[in-house]
């Protein structure tokens, strides 16, 4: 069971990891968020 879970809560972080890795690129290239 403790496997599950690692692999589990892996996923998320790595899911959360590329979501504020796109979000940084995409705000550093807006004028209007990056100004903010």
């Amino acid at each position: 069971m403790p496997e599950i879970i690692f692999e589990f809560s892996n996923h998320i972080s790595l899911k959360n990891f590329t979501y504020w890795v796109d979000f940084i690129a995409r705000t550093s290239h807006d004028p209007v968020a990056s100004s903010i």
